[in-house]
């Protein structure tokens, strides 16, 4: 027991008060009485009934010496210490999809909750979900509802386990009490001298998956390649083929024992937007049963070129499919232009430049105010290269310029380009410039005449237009196939307005982004996509697959990784300054409160029959 206010002790002086008042105060007083009063005593002496009269005037005492010690204790505060307080219980629980076998997760939600049962009343639990990060989801509690709570929210994630999240998250707590217990629940194989693991599952169970899909063409031909493995048992399984959910075709494997099998189908004319193969078997995870595969959706560029010579630059941009292009002379050119993505002018510039898109000034007669760049003379060119300057350029022509004898004979100086990248350069001169603003849209700047060069005669004239299509306009994502949990950094389209994630299930999680990307984890199997609403109104988006990762297919408990904990014992004066702040105390003021209510009505009750 500890005293939290000692200073109160003064009080207790009233118990000394009470038992003098008790003896200094009249024992006889003067009473009229009946003339019969005496024989009444006299019968009541003779039955016995004296001690219990006694008994009433010491109970009346012992309540009020009750009811002032009450009052002395409620004042002092003093408190006891919960048995086995200062115990702290870490438990880390995998919640990766390799949990999600023959229920992994739940046997380690059973284990945990008996583990914590055996513990003492006061030890101070904490919960750690470990998937793809590591999320606390209870923090030193020792409500026994509060844990139950935390435990039944533990739920698949569908990723791998990032031991390093989970064991930095660990080592914070461990800073802060180097003697907790750490307990790791998981059907994994892990190496450390500072937890304690608790192996859930069977690492000898069956489970099949399908860890790959993918497709090539050739002329008319797709054909489908399917990566399947069955571990821990050979089988024989039915795989089929789906096409925007219409079969395409089916084979029958025989798988050996963890030896990955490549299926193949080749289809013909095979016109789809998401293939899947998918087999049947009662294994030990369905979610690995099947594989989804997108293409790319092709969207539609507009472009807007504005010139009075556009031989060469209507040719080169009509040889892409996904441009749309119109093309306007100087006369049919207007003070606004709205609703193109790219805007290319060519030897001149309007008054005021678009703000909904890209654009390309091609050798204009002058350059705009914003730009911060100014025409110097002319000068003489030189061949067309690549830039070598600067390692942080975004506009990088890597597979442009295949020929080494392009030549510019002249072309603009420009000075002070800071806020450009240098992409190509002809004798010693800045030839191509770009940069992005703060909005996303690009600008891009010839500063020589085509018919100054042989560049429009060259197959290089098609790769640099394709880059620069690709740096005004960047697809959303490179890849249509990511494993859960991995972080996905995707483009921003220009004047992006508001980026969603469309998941599996249909919801829309709205996701922060800068002008240059997106980056999130997405963590359920299955179709998502990533939408971007521009300012005009457009809509712009990409579809792509969330898979397991095949890892978790793997029942077994695969190559033992190593927990990196550190525990600093703790100096003598720190543990009795931490047990000083550590040690739970149970306040007993509320109790000694209703104690002396009660005991107040009891000696009013006294008193009253003694009276009345």
């Amino acid at each position: 027991m500890k005293i939290l206010h000692p200073e109160y002790l003064w009080m207790a002086g009233g118990l000394i008060l009470l038992i003098v008042l008790w003896i200094v105060r009249p024992q006889r007083e003067k009473k009229a009485v009946s003339s019969v009063w005496l024989w009444r005593l006299s019968e009541r002496f003779h039955s016995k009934r004296m001690p219990l009269h006694r008994v009433k005037k010491m109970l009346q005492l012992l309540l009020q010496l009750f009811a002032v010690s009450a009052a002395v204790l409620l004042a002092l505060r003093p408190v006891f210490r919960v048995p086995d307080a200062g115990k702290e219980y870490i438990a880390v629980v995998d919640v990766s999809a390799g949990m999600g076998m023959n229920g992994r997760l739940e046997k380690a939600k059973e284990s945990l909750l008996r583990d914590i049962s055996s513990r003492g009343a006061g030890t101070e639990v904490t919960v750690i979900a470990a998937g793809s990060g590591a999320v606390t989801l209870l923090e030193k509690s020792t409500n026994r509802n509060e844990i139950e709570h935390a435990v039944a929210r533990l739920q698949i994630d569908w990723s791998t386990m990032n031991v390093q999240a989970a064991a930095e998250t660990v080592q914070r707590m461990l800073d802060g009490n180097p003697e907790a217990e750490i307990v790791w629940y998981t059907g994994r194989a892990l190496e450390s001298d500072e937890i304690v693991l608790r192996q859930t599952g069977d690492t000898d169970c069956w489970n099949a998956a399908v860890n790959r899909l993918s497709c090539s063409r050739q002329g008319v031909t797709t054909t489908f390649e399917a990566e399947i493995v069955s571990y821990n048992a050979a089988a024989e399984l039915t795989c089929a083929l789906y096409l925007d959910d219409r079969i395409a075709g089916a084979r029958q494997v025989l798988l050996n024992e963890n030896e990955p099998a490549v299926i193949e189908w080749d289809i013909k004319n095979a016109s789809f937007a998401a293939a899947k193969v998918v087999f049947a078997a009662q294994d030990a995870l369905q979610e690995d049963n099947e594989a989804l595969l997108v293409m790319p959706a092709e969207h539609a560029v507009r472009v807007l070129l504005c010139s009075d010579e556009p031989f060469f630059w209507q040719q080169v941009l009509r040889a892409f499919d996904t441009v749309q292009l119109d093309v306007r002379g100087a006369a049919q050119w207007e003070d606004t232009f709205e609703n193109y993505d790219i805007y290319v002018f060519d030897g001149t510039l309007p008054k005021a430049l678009p703000s909904d898109g890209g654009i390309w000034m091609i050798h204009p007669d002058r350059l705009p105010r914003e730009t911060g760049l100014l025409f110097g003379a002319y000068q003489q060119g030189g061949y067309l290269e690549l830039s070598r300057g600067g390692t942080q350029r975004r506009l990088q022509l890597e597979n442009a310029l295949i020929s080494r004898d392009i030549v510019v004979q002249k072309l603009h100086q420009i000075n002070d380009t800071e806020r450009f990248e240098i992409a190509l350069t002809a004798g010693g001169q800045p030839a191509l410039l770009a940069m992005r603003e703060s909005n996303g849209l690009a600008r891009v700047i010839f500063t020589f005449d085509l018919h100054d060069s042989n560049l429009p005669l060259t197959g290089d004239f098609v790769l640099i237009v394709g880059q620069l299509l690709d740096y005004t306009m960047p697809e959303l994502m490179n890849d249509t196939t990511v494993n859960a949990g991995e972080t996905v950094k995707a483009a921003v389209t220009p004047l992006a307005k508001e980026i969603y994630l469309k998941l599996p299930d249909g919801t829309l999680k709205a996701l922060p982004f800068t002008p240059d990307s997106v980056q999130f984890a997405p963590v359920q199997p299955g179709m998502h996509t990533l939408m971007q609403l521009k300012e005009n109104g457009m809509l712009q988006y990409a579809d792509f697959v969330c898979r397991i990762p095949p890892r978790e297919s793997d029942p077994r408990a695969g190559e033992a990784q190593t927990v990196s904990l550190v525990r600093v014992p703790l100096t003598e004066e720190e543990k009795t300054a931490r047990a000083e702040q550590t040690d739970r105390m149970r306040d007993i003021g509320t109790e000694l409160a209703a104690v002396l209510l009660l005991l107040l009505l009891l000696e009013w009750m006294v008193y009253y029959h003694e009276q009345y």
